[in-house]
């Protein structure tokens, strides 16, 4: 609180994000792993003994979880790619919606002095609201769509959408435009990301050898994902940004085209 005067929020908001989330990726993809390395077999096979014990007797059916799944190397690349692009779009929302109809007013006013320009008030709460209900609709449409088509073409088609609710956000920039674009990316980010967490939570999809050390990637690159989206969006104009994640978005729906295999 006391350096957010000297620094400005901007640097502010970096230097208080980073404490939090170098420390756990380090913890994950370096620490953890030495200390499974050094561990000896018989341990090992204890500890998967009890485990698949623990397994059974929550859920029968999970016996049928491979002990290793083929071009697991590629799966942990492609989820941590879709978390990575994911959660920059998603998260970098935050704090771009803001700069957004910030720009709308100063282009309405022409002056970035004033300072009516520069400030959200009255209507424009409730467009940042709206964008937050989005993100709950988002997570309930996850129980409707998955039986509709595969994985690759829905995820696909969503960020494709995606991708161009912010290329219309970055060349048109109204009040109605902001809404429609930010809240429809909004509300189809948080689609996919229960998807994608499903993915790499089921220890099915890596296998038992690699499900930890698998999670543990894609959820560092996705957190790398969040910081990178918000450097973005508190850095560069807010037409760079949204242009800037029309590109991330579209580099997305190459990404979900690719998982071919379900």
């Amino acid at each position: 609180y006391l350096l957010l005067d000297k620094q400005g929020w901007r640097v502010f908001l970096i230097s208080a994000s980073i404490p939090i989330f170098i420390p756990p990726m380090i913890l994950l993809v370096i620490v953890l792993v030495r200390e499974s390395m050094s561990n000896d077999s018989s341990n090992m096979e204890q500890m998967e003994e009890m485990e698949e014990v623990d397994s059974l007797a929550d859920n029968p059916d999970r016996k049928d979880i491979p002990e290793i799944v083929p071009d697991v190397k590629k799966r942990i690349f492609r989820v941590s790619m879709c978390m990575f692009l994911n959660m920059f779009q998603g998260y970098g929302t935050i704090i771009l919606v803001p700069t957004l109809l910030r720009q709308v007013n100063i282009n309405e006013t022409g002056n970035k002095e004033d300072c009516s320009a520069t400030s959200i008030y009255g209507v424009q709460y409730l467009i940042i609201a709206a964008v937050g209900v989005a993100n709950v609709g988002g997570r309930l449409m996850s129980f409707f769509l998955p039986k509709f088509a595969p994985f690759n073409i829905r995820h696909g088609i969503t960020a494709a959408v995606i991708a161009v609710c912010y290329g219309i956000a970055s060349c048109y920039q109204d009040t109605v435009t902001i809404t429609i674009t930010m809240v429809m990316a909004k509300l189809l980010y948080a689609y996919t990301q229960v998807e994608l967490y499903v993915k790499w939570i089921d220890p099915a999809f890596f296998g038992r050898k690699m499900h930890a050390r698998g999670s543990s990637i894609c959820c560092g690159t996705g957190y790398t994902g969040t910081l990178a989206g918000i450097v973005l969006a508190a850095f560069t104009t807010p037409t760079v940004a949204a242009g800037v994640t029309c590109v991330v978005c579209v580099i997305q729906v190459f990404v979900c085209l690719s998982f071919t295999e379900f």
